[in-house]
Protein backbone atom coordinates (compact mmCIF):
# COMPACT_ATOMS: atom_id res chain seq x y z
CA UNK A 1 0.00 0.00 0.00
CA UNK A 2 1.62 3.35 -0.85
CA UNK A 3 1.82 6.69 0.70
CA UNK A 4 -0.63 7.86 -0.77
CA UNK A 5 -3.73 4.93 -0.27
CA UNK A 6 -2.69 5.59 3.52
CA UNK A 7 -3.26 9.46 3.49
CA UNK A 8 -6.66 9.02 1.49
CA UNK A 9 -7.31 5.93 4.46
CA UNK A 10 -6.41 8.06 7.20
CA UNK A 11 -8.01 11.36 5.90
CA UNK A 12 -11.35 9.10 5.59
CA UNK A 13 -10.82 7.66 9.13
CA UNK A 14 -10.07 10.75 10.89
CA UNK A 15 -13.26 12.43 9.20
CA UNK A 16 -15.22 9.49 10.44
CA UNK A 17 -14.31 9.68 13.56
CA UNK A 18 -15.28 13.43 14.12
CA UNK A 19 -18.41 13.13 12.34
CA UNK A 20 -19.49 10.72 14.96
CA UNK A 21 -18.52 12.68 17.63
CA UNK A 22 -19.45 15.99 16.93
CA UNK A 23 -23.25 14.40 15.48
CA UNK A 24 -24.80 13.58 19.76
CA UNK A 25 -22.37 16.99 21.02
CA UNK A 26 -24.24 19.16 18.64
CA UNK A 27 -27.93 16.98 19.32
CA UNK A 28 -27.09 17.91 23.14
CA UNK A 29 -26.39 21.53 22.44
CA UNK A 30 -30.20 21.70 20.21
CA UNK A 31 -31.80 19.85 23.05
CA UNK A 32 -30.36 22.13 26.02
CA UNK A 33 -31.52 24.96 23.78
CA UNK A 34 -35.04 23.96 23.56
CA UNK A 35 -35.20 23.44 27.50
CA UNK A 36 -33.75 27.21 27.64
CA UNK A 37 -36.46 28.64 25.67
CA UNK A 38 -39.12 27.31 27.41
CA UNK A 39 -40.19 24.90 24.95
CA UNK A 40 -41.31 22.20 27.51
CA UNK A 41 -42.86 24.45 30.07
CA UNK A 42 -41.12 27.58 32.10
CA UNK A 43 -38.14 26.87 34.18
CA UNK A 44 -36.72 28.62 36.93
CA UNK A 45 -33.41 30.15 37.99
CA UNK A 46 -31.82 26.97 39.10
CA UNK A 47 -33.00 24.32 36.57
CA UNK A 48 -31.80 27.47 34.25
CA UNK A 49 -28.52 27.82 35.47
CA UNK A 50 -27.62 24.43 35.55
CA UNK A 51 -28.61 23.90 32.05
CA UNK A 52 -26.51 26.65 30.96
CA UNK A 53 -23.50 24.88 32.50
CA UNK A 54 -24.66 21.40 30.81
CA UNK A 55 -24.58 23.57 27.23
CA UNK A 56 -21.09 25.15 27.75
CA UNK A 57 -19.57 21.92 28.71
CA UNK A 58 -21.34 20.34 25.16
CA UNK A 59 -19.73 23.67 23.47
CA UNK A 60 -16.45 23.41 25.13
CA UNK A 61 -16.35 19.52 23.89
CA UNK A 62 -17.82 20.81 20.37
CA UNK A 63 -14.51 23.39 19.85
CA UNK A 64 -12.09 20.53 20.83
CA UNK A 65 -13.91 18.33 18.21
CA UNK A 66 -13.54 21.05 15.97
CA UNK A 67 -9.93 21.67 17.17
CA UNK A 68 -8.60 18.36 17.01
CA UNK A 69 -10.16 18.26 12.60
CA UNK A 70 -8.65 21.45 11.81
CA UNK A 71 -5.38 20.88 13.60
CA UNK A 72 -5.22 17.34 11.34
CA UNK A 73 -6.11 19.15 7.99
CA UNK A 74 -3.52 22.29 8.42
CA UNK A 75 -0.94 19.73 9.02
CA UNK A 76 -1.89 17.76 5.66
CA UNK A 77 -2.29 20.55 3.75
CA UNK A 78 -6.09 20.52 3.60
CA UNK A 79 -7.05 23.44 4.65
CA UNK A 80 -6.27 26.63 2.73
CA UNK A 81 -7.79 30.12 3.79
CA UNK A 82 -10.80 31.25 1.70
CA UNK A 83 -10.78 35.18 2.02
CA UNK A 84 -13.98 37.65 2.31
CA UNK A 85 -14.16 40.91 3.62
CA UNK A 86 -15.89 41.16 7.16
CA UNK A 87 -16.23 43.69 10.02
CA UNK A 88 -13.20 43.63 12.18
CA UNK A 89 -14.91 45.23 15.61
CA UNK A 90 -18.15 43.28 15.09
CA UNK A 91 -16.07 40.00 14.86
CA UNK A 92 -14.23 40.77 17.88
CA UNK A 93 -17.79 42.12 19.65
CA UNK A 94 -19.44 39.02 18.90
CA UNK A 95 -16.55 37.04 20.17
CA UNK A 96 -16.30 38.59 23.33
CA UNK A 97 -20.18 37.62 23.54
CA UNK A 98 -19.80 33.99 23.36
CA UNK A 99 -16.82 33.59 25.86
CA UNK A 100 -18.18 36.25 28.24
CA UNK A 101 -20.14 33.20 30.51
CA UNK A 102 -16.53 31.91 30.86
CA UNK A 103 -14.94 35.44 32.18
CA UNK A 104 -17.82 35.62 34.25
CA UNK A 105 -17.04 32.52 36.26
CA UNK A 106 -13.77 33.81 37.58
CA UNK A 107 -15.22 37.35 37.94
CA UNK A 108 -12.99 38.85 34.89
CA UNK A 109 -13.23 42.29 33.49
CA UNK A 110 -12.94 41.80 29.64
CA UNK A 111 -12.09 45.65 28.75
CA UNK A 112 -11.74 46.30 25.18
CA UNK A 113 -9.29 48.70 23.12
CA UNK A 114 -10.16 49.34 19.43
CA UNK A 115 -7.81 51.46 16.75
CA UNK A 116 -8.92 50.25 13.83
CA UNK A 117 -10.42 52.65 11.24
CA UNK A 118 -10.70 50.00 8.15
CA UNK A 119 -13.87 48.76 8.26
CA UNK A 120 -13.44 46.13 6.58
CA UNK A 121 -10.64 43.68 6.25
CA UNK A 122 -9.97 40.55 3.93
CA UNK A 123 -9.34 37.01 5.29
CA UNK A 124 -10.77 33.86 6.22
CA UNK A 125 -13.47 34.46 9.15
CA UNK A 126 -14.16 31.68 10.03
CA UNK A 127 -10.21 30.41 10.78
CA UNK A 128 -9.51 34.19 12.74
CA UNK A 129 -12.28 33.77 14.45
CA UNK A 130 -11.21 30.49 15.62
CA UNK A 131 -7.51 31.85 16.38
CA UNK A 132 -8.58 34.80 18.21
CA UNK A 133 -11.47 32.19 20.63
CA UNK A 134 -8.64 29.92 21.44
CA UNK A 135 -6.44 33.17 22.45
CA UNK A 136 -9.38 34.54 24.40
CA UNK A 137 -10.02 31.76 26.16
CA UNK A 138 -5.97 31.12 27.31
CA UNK A 139 -6.52 34.17 28.81
CA UNK A 140 -9.54 33.35 30.37
CA UNK A 141 -7.98 30.00 32.00
CA UNK A 142 -4.75 30.84 33.07
CA UNK A 143 -5.68 34.68 34.17
CA UNK A 144 -6.25 35.11 37.63
CA UNK A 145 -10.12 35.43 39.14
CA UNK A 146 -11.26 38.95 39.94
CA UNK A 147 -8.69 40.38 37.28
CA UNK A 148 -8.60 42.25 33.95
CA UNK A 149 -8.18 40.77 30.69
CA UNK A 150 -7.37 43.78 27.92
CA UNK A 151 -8.45 43.20 24.24
CA UNK A 152 -6.73 45.53 22.34
CA UNK A 153 -6.50 46.05 18.18
CA UNK A 154 -4.08 48.35 16.64
CA UNK A 155 -2.64 48.76 12.87
CA UNK A 156 0.30 50.48 11.11
CA UNK A 157 0.36 50.33 7.06
CA UNK A 158 -0.13 46.97 6.33
CA UNK A 159 -1.29 44.94 9.01
CA UNK A 160 -3.82 44.38 11.74
CA UNK A 161 -1.82 43.62 15.14
CA UNK A 162 -4.23 41.76 18.42
CA UNK A 163 -3.44 41.29 21.72
CA UNK A 164 -4.32 39.71 24.74
CA UNK A 165 -3.50 41.08 28.05
CA UNK A 166 -3.60 39.24 31.32
CA UNK A 167 -1.85 38.11 34.91
CA UNK A 168 -1.55 35.09 35.58
CA UNK A 169 1.32 32.76 37.55
CA UNK A 170 4.79 33.40 35.93
CA UNK A 171 5.73 31.01 33.34
CA UNK A 172 9.28 30.37 33.21
CA UNK A 173 11.59 30.97 29.99
CA UNK A 174 11.80 26.91 29.23
CA UNK A 175 7.78 26.94 28.87
CA UNK A 176 7.70 30.41 27.20
CA UNK A 177 10.07 28.88 24.16
CA UNK A 178 7.38 26.61 23.55
CA UNK A 179 3.60 28.73 23.84
CA UNK A 180 2.67 27.37 20.27
CA UNK A 181 4.11 23.99 20.06
CA UNK A 182 2.11 21.36 20.14
CA UNK A 183 0.91 19.25 23.25
CA UNK A 184 2.76 21.64 25.63
CA UNK A 185 1.68 22.91 28.86
CA UNK A 186 2.49 23.85 32.05
CA UNK A 187 3.72 21.04 34.23
CA UNK A 188 1.92 22.75 37.28
CA UNK A 189 -1.55 22.36 35.65
CA UNK A 190 -3.66 18.94 35.41
CA UNK A 191 -5.47 20.59 32.59
CA UNK A 192 -4.69 21.47 29.06
CA UNK A 193 -6.49 24.02 26.52
CA UNK A 194 -7.68 22.56 24.02
CA UNK A 195 -5.92 19.72 24.38
CA UNK A 196 -2.80 21.50 23.74
CA UNK A 197 -3.57 22.77 20.33
CA UNK A 198 -5.24 25.87 20.79
CA UNK A 199 -1.98 28.10 20.62
CA UNK A 200 -0.52 25.83 18.03
CA UNK A 201 -4.01 25.71 15.76
CA UNK A 202 -3.97 29.49 16.18
CA UNK A 203 0.05 29.92 14.39
CA UNK A 204 -1.30 27.27 11.84
CA UNK A 205 -3.64 29.60 10.99
CA UNK A 206 -2.56 32.71 11.14
CA UNK A 207 0.88 31.55 9.63
CA UNK A 208 -1.64 30.83 6.50
CA UNK A 209 -2.72 34.22 6.17
CA UNK A 210 1.23 34.94 6.10
CA UNK A 211 0.50 36.75 9.63
CA UNK A 212 2.93 35.96 12.89
CA UNK A 213 1.76 35.09 16.31
CA UNK A 214 3.91 36.43 19.51
CA UNK A 215 3.74 35.11 22.90
CA UNK A 216 5.57 36.51 26.33
CA UNK A 217 4.94 36.16 30.11
CA UNK A 218 7.24 38.59 32.52
CA UNK A 219 7.95 37.47 35.74
CA UNK A 220 5.28 39.85 37.11
CA UNK A 221 2.64 38.02 35.91
CA UNK A 222 2.04 40.29 32.78
CA UNK A 223 1.14 38.54 29.21
CA UNK A 224 0.52 39.32 25.91
CA UNK A 225 -0.68 36.92 23.36
CA UNK A 226 -1.45 37.63 19.81
CA UNK A 227 -0.44 38.40 16.38
CA UNK A 228 0.03 40.31 13.38
CA UNK A 229 -2.17 39.91 10.02
CA UNK A 230 -2.03 41.52 6.68
CA UNK A 231 -5.13 43.43 5.74
CA UNK A 232 -4.98 41.79 2.95
CA UNK A 233 -3.28 38.02 2.30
Amino acid sequence: MDKNTNTKEMSTYIATLIHDLKTPVTAQISAVELLLNNTFGELNSDQKEILEQIKQSCEYSKNLIYCILDTYLYENGQIKPKPEKFNWNNLINNIINETSALAKEKAQNIVIKSEITEKEIFADKFQIKRAIINLISNAIKYGFSNSTIEIETTQNQKDIIFNVKNCSKYVNTEMSENFFSKFVRNKNDKTSMNCGLGLYLTKKIISAHNGKVFGECKKTGECNFGFSLPKKI
